[in-house]
């Protein structure tokens, strides 16, 4: 069973909503979890509005459907319209724009992609983009423009900048270097979107990417145990990483130069039998 929980972690201004994920349907029905994740085969994502709410989406691939919702600043669950099923596809996450409506990238098993404009109360609009051969979409990221991020089982990636009406307005391909993965985007207030990488190593990659180009990547040394899960950006122009354990720990990173400031850690979810899973969002 996975939910959105709301941490009480605080750095410049900011609280954020993180994922989890529960092994034990009985320890979450616990936590009085709304009932859009009822089914432990749900695949949920979250994002945070501008009024501070977090919007949700929950997948059961047993039954093909989507469900979309809401939890307002008081912890209240709107579950809204139910979506499917739609034969050979699948959810795989979200993002909040700046026109307030949010993103869910969907992906196909012919290898195309699609993308969901959506408000709590149910679809305002919908784009399906042709597939990039040897690749699969695996993030969305978005403020004025839509970002998706495509990654390649060799480690390529490409990013795709999607304009206001829907349309590919570029595409930067990214050759790919031995032993990095790409794993999550993020769009910061500059402009520029963050890009996450993974190294077998474990070592760890943030790009700072623009439509056109890389403009920087840091690398930073490994931490043992511990696998980068997401990405996120703060109004101020900080980026967070989220990273795991395998003892039911998340951690929190922040990143504001070229240094890694280890900002808050995570345990033992109601108990445990919980584990973070790829989904963080500041809370504005």
């Amino acid at each position: 069973m996975r939910f959105s929980r709301s941490s009480s972690a605080r750095s410049s201004g900011f609280g954020f909503a993180i994922l989890w994920a529960c092994a034990s349907v009985a320890a979450a029905q616990s936590a009085e979890i709304t009932n859009a994740f009822a089914s432990s085969a749900a695949v949920p994502d979250i994002s945070v509005a501008a009024d501070g709410s977090t919007r949700f989406f929950s997948f059961d691939p047993s039954a093909g459907r989507v469900a979309l919702g809401d939890v307002d600043q008081t912890r209240s669950a709107a579950i809204g319209a139910t979506y499917g099923p739609y034969g050979g596809w699948t959810p795989r996450a979200s993002a909040e724009g700046r026109d307030g409506l949010t993103r869910i990238l969907w992906t196909h098993e012919d290898g195309s992609a699609a993308i969901w404009r959506t408000m709590p109360s149910g679809l305002f609009a919908s784009d399906r983009y042709a597939g990039i051969p040897g690749m699969t979409a695996i993030d969305v990221a978005a403020r004025t423009e839509t970002h998706v991020l495509w990654s390649g089982a060799d480690g390529a990636a490409a990013l795709q900048t999607i304009d206001a009406s829907g349309k590919i307005a570029s595409q930067l391909s990214l050759a790919a270097y031995p032993g990095w993965k790409p794993l999550a985007i993020a769009d910061g207030p500059d402009g520029l979107t963050r890009l996450l990488w993974s190294n077998a190593d474990g070592r760890v990659g943030l790009s700072l990417i623009s439509s056109e180009e890389v403009i920087a990547t840091g690398r930073y040394r490994p931490v043992s145990g511990w696998v980068p899960l997401d990405v996120s950006t703060g109004e101020d122009g900080s980026t967070f990483i989220l990273a795991s354990l395998q003892s039911d720990e998340a951690s929190l990173w922040a990143l504001w130069s070229a240094e890694r400031t280890q900002i808050a850690t995570y345990g033992r979810v109601l108990g445990g039998g919980f584990s973070a899973l790829p989904g963080l969002t500041p809370r504005r």
